[in-house]
C-alpha cells in the first residue's frame, strides 16, 4: 500500500462514470484541471490534514461531504432519465395509435 498523502479529496464525473478523486495542492487549480479536461460534477474538499486514500475516503464518509455534494446531481439525473422514459412511453402510445388508425382506415377502405 502507498504511503502517499493527499490534501484534496472529493468526486467527479467523467463520460457518465462518478469517480473518487484524490490530490495534492489547491482546489480551485485541481477543479480547473478536471474541467479542462472534461469532467463534471466535480465536489472536492480540502482535508483538515495530509492524509491516505484509505483515510481521506473514510474522512467524506463521516463528513457526509460526498453526498451532500453529489445528491443534487443524482437527483437532477434521476428526474431527468424520467422525463425521457415518459416520453419515450408517450411516443409508444401514439405510434400504436397511428398504427390502429391506419390499420381501421386500411381494413374498411
Amino acid at each position: 500500500m502507498s504511503d502517499k498523502l493527499f490534501t484534496l479529496a472529493g468526486v467527479s464525473t467523467l463520460k457518465g462514470v462518478k469517480t473518487m478523486r484524490f490530490a495534492t495542492g489547491k482546489t480551485n487549480v485541481r477543479t480547473g484541471v478536471l474541467k479542462r479536461n472534461g469532467h463534471t460534477d466535480i465536489a472536492l474538499f480540502d482535508l483538515p490534514k495530509p492524509m491516505s486514500k484509505l483515510d481521506a475516503a473514510a474522512w467524506l464518509k463521516d463528513e457526509k461531504q460526498i453526498a451532500d455534494a453529489v445528491l443534487p446531481a443524482a437527483k437532477k439525473a434521476d428526474r431527468s432519465q424520467k422525463a425521457k422514459d415518459k416520453r419515450a412511453e408517450k411516443e409508444k402510445y401514439e405510434v400504436a395509435i397511428d398504427a390502429m388508425q391506419l390499420g381501421i382506415a386500411t381494413a374498411t377502405a
